[in-house]
Order: C-alpha cells, then structure tokens, then sequence
C-alpha cells in the first residue's frame, strides 16, 4: 500500500496536513480498517487545502482517496476509488444505476473516451471510477 499527500510525497507532509490526516484517521478508524481490509486497497492518497490557499487548513477541503484497482498502461488507465470528501468530486454523477454497468456501457461505445463518474455511497463517501485514454 502508498501514502501519498498533496502530491508532493509522503517525505513532504506539511504540519497542517499531519493535523488533518491523523484528526480524520482517528475519527474514521474501525471503518478505515474494515475499508482497507475490504478492498485489499493499494494506495491511499490525501489532499489536503493548496498551500498558500487563504482558507488553508480547512478541514471541510480535505480528501482521502482509497485506489482498489488500478490498471495502467501507456495508452490507458482505469482506476477505482472510494472518496472521503465533503466536497463531491469533479466528475459525473450517477445515481440510480449501477456504477460499474454505466462505465461498461460508455467504454464499450468508445474506448477512446475520457470516463470520468461517481456515485454516492454514504455522508461524503463516494465510489469513483475514471478511465484514461
């Protein structure tokens, strides 16, 4: 499993980001270990707000992202997340419909095109799945 935060790498943490992470990993733990356990989860990447932001530090721009599947190439890649955000991500919602047959039935008709979708599962827990071309 990888850590990474804010993209600069886990040997970067920012104090503010540390504060972050531990408060949302101690509130979220008996459900953290289950995920992970779950999932069999290969990375968990953590963004905390911009430097420099003025409203840095605040916890509502925090995201935890937990990759349960990922296959990359050099011409695509497919990646599965499950998202703690109080913030839904930039992509298409989907509700009402499987997730998985929605990205099936869109590769399927061309696969050369960007897939980008999500799906509420609970309060700010969202599953996400992108495709790049």
């Amino acid at each position: 499993m990888y850590y990474t935060s804010n993209g600069y790498g886990p040997d970067s943490l920012l104090a503010a980001d540390d504060s972050l992470l531990y408060a949302f990993l101690k509130a979220y733990s008996p459900r953290l270990d289950s995920l992970v356990e779950e999932t069999r989860c290969l990375w968990i990447g953590f963004h905390a707000p911009e430097k420099g932001k003025p409203d840095a530090g605040v916890a509502e721009d925090t995201c935890v992202e937990f990759t349960y599947y990922c296959k990359a190439f050099t011409s695509f890649g497919l990646y599965k997340n499950i998202i703690y955000s109080k913030t839904p991500p930039h992509s298409e919602l989907i509700e009402g419909k499987d997730i998985n047959e929605v990205f099936f039935a869109r590769h399927d008709s061309d696969s050369y095109k960007l897939v980008d979708i999500y799906k509420p599962i609970d309060k700010n827990w969202y599953i996400r799945i992108q495709y790049f071309p």
